[in-house]
């Protein structure tokens, strides 16, 4: 489907009155859904129709077009000369990250999953295929059971910067890169009800937190003991349709970074539950941030300071009304950035620094009612321009260390050089 695909109008379809005011378009009508899974029946049959098929179904996205595709091919299997036995089996997968840099996937549920051995595999999976890492993860799992072929059906891939070029072997259809729920896809459990593919009508606010909860890390480092940790809040907010970050600057009686600028944050204390209490506690303590007024989205890789601190960048949303209430001891000033500020050339410059693995970056921010100018570099410099390449999906024109594509392993690999080296 072609990236300007419009889809219909909502009031063709029969919706419920409980997801009008949530929905923009329907995207494919339940009819057209049904017609392309029947076809993709006659064509797994036309290719598997002479091996023994175990139809394994991936919950909970998975569950309406397994059901449907299955029904058309024991249409086949009664009214052709020839018909294929097929056993079925349901998994759930659970993604999460091991102690090294791997992603990996934990497979929930199924039957002795040793039966696939010797046998032909039919993987379906109707949650969009997107990147296609959990699934490229989750074959090579299942060629450790030995079967004689996996074959992967998905009813929709999304067309995406962030693919990993991984194609299931079966595809209903390709659609653009938008949000899309119904036909057993959800949004936090909801839409999945729905009879046909629609879009999902998101503010700027939810769009964002969709996407940045992608690259939450979740507890992955949160063994790492050698060196002392300290985590930073990233406090995002929408004003007049654009997103805004919150920083601060260091009193200049701090002894460290005094008259810095930088993320509400700090060191680790023994009370704090986790790295979010303490980007919760710090920011609390520092501008008077309530916790209970703090939307977290999730936590990125952390980073090692030039301190030898391991640092934990906590993303968050505030509301835009917050007044803030800096603790003269540690805060001199507060003020907001709108986001896009940190990908635009003209307001960057960057130098070589020795032991860097790439240049430092700096921003020139001028606030434009009170005329006072700010500084942004080093680590926070770093950060923000991290989460705006994330939060907005636009490439910066100036050279970056990461990929901006897919950042994370970049972070990942240099926090382990530099921690491992620090242990030795």
């Amino acid at each position: 489907m072609p990236d300007d695909e419009k889809g219909y109008d909502l009031d063709l379809f029969c919706i419920p009155k409980h997801y009008e005011n949530d929905l923009e378009r329907v995207f494919i009508p339940h009819g057209l859904i049904m017609d392309r899974t029947e076809r993709l029946a006659r064509d797994i049959m036309r290719d598997l129709g002479e091996h023994h098929i175990v139809a394994l179904c991936v919950l909970k996205g998975g569950y309406k077009f397994f059901a449907d595709l299955l029904d058309y091919i024991k249409v086949l299997n009664q009214n052709n000369d020839k018909s294929v036995p097929l056993t079925v089996d349901f998994i759930r997968l659970k993604s999460y990250s091991n102690d090294g840099c791997t992603n990996s996937v934990k497979i929930i549920g199924g039957d002795e999953l040793s039966a696939l051995s010797g046998k032909v595999c039919m993987n379906i999976e109707t949650d969009i295929v997107e990147t296609g890492k959990t699934m490229q993860t989750l074959l090579s799992v299942l060629n450790g059971y030995n079967p004689k072929m996996v074959k992967v059906v998905s009813l929709l891939v999304k067309r995406t910067p962030r693919s990993s070029g991984y194609r299931p072997d079966y595809t209903g259809f390709e659609i653009p890169d938008k949000f899309v729920v119904g036909y057993a896809l959800d949004y936090n459990e909801y839409f999945r009800d729905l009879s046909v593919s629609a879009y999902k009508m998101m503010d700027m606010k939810e769009k964002t937190n969709t996407i940045l909860k992608r690259y939450d890390i979740g507890r992955k480092f949160s063994h790492l003991s050698s060196l002392p940790k300290a985590s930073v809040l990233i406090p995002l907010f929408v004003r007049n349709g654009e997103l805004h970050v919150l920083m601060t600057v260091r009193s200049v009686e701090l002894k460290n970074g005094g008259g810095e600028v930088c993320f509400p944050g700090g060191k680790c204390e023994p009370k704090d539950h986790d790295e979010i209490d303490t980007a919760l506690r710090e920011a609390r303590e520092e501008i008077g941030l309530p916790p209970d007024k703090v939307e977290v989205i999730g936590r990125l890789v952390p980073v090692i300071s030039k301190a030898g601190i391991l640092v934990t960048p906590v993303m968050a949303f505030i509301e835009e009304t917050f007044q803030a209430q800096p603790s003269p001891d540690e805060v001199s000033d507060v003020f907001t950035v709108p986001l896009h500020y940190f990908i635009n050339p003209a307001h960057h410059t960057a130098q070589d620094f020795p032991g860097l693995p790439g240049r430092l970056h700096f921003f020139t921010y001028g606030e434009p009612k009170t005329g006072k100018s700010y500084l942004i570099w080093g680590l926070t410099a770093l950060l923000a321009l991290l989460v705006a390449v994330l939060a907005l999906g636009k490439k910066p024109s100036f050279d970056v260390v990461f990929d901006v594509e897919d950042p994370l392993p970049f972070f990942e690999r240099s926090l382990t050089k530099t921690y491992l080296r620090g242990k030795l």
